[in-house]
């Protein structure tokens, strides 16, 4: 049996994810990053973007729109803390554009707008 990746996803309230995946992709500072099982321990700042989980061949399972946080790697293990997880499935681009309008806070119009550049790229 392949090895999995338990991965943990916090906001500062709650763990808001609890899972095992063969693969997980993150949207850090320098870039997309695909962590696999027997990775080398690192610890990675996580910019607005799209996380995926991956099945064995790299195709998406689930997918969440993380804002901001930090991804600490080490034996099989990645733990996620950050200041919000939205699924995939739960905005649609008319939410997000609207959100990104309307938010009260700076930070939480620019993880909106992400989402909106996201959304439509995917779309096209």
């Amino acid at each position: 049996m392949a090895e999995d990746i338990t991965l943990t996803v916090a906001n500062p309230m709650e763990i808001v994810l609890d899972t095992t995946t063969p693969r997980v992709m993150l949207p850090s500072v320098s870039g997309y990053i695909t962590i696999l099982p027997q990775r080398a321990p690192m610890i990675l700042q996580l910019q607005n973007g799209l996380m995926q989980l991956l099945d064995e061949r790299g195709k998406p399972t689930a997918r969440y729109f993380v804002r901001r946080g930090v991804a600490n790697i080490a034996e099989n293990k990645c733990t996620v803390s950050t200041e919000e997880l939205i699924e995939f499935s739960k905005i649609s681009l008319a939410e997000a554009e609207e959100a990104a309008e309307n938010k009260k806070w700076p930070a939480q119009r620019e993880f909106y707008a992400a989402i909106v550049e996201i959304l439509r790229v995917m779309k096209e």
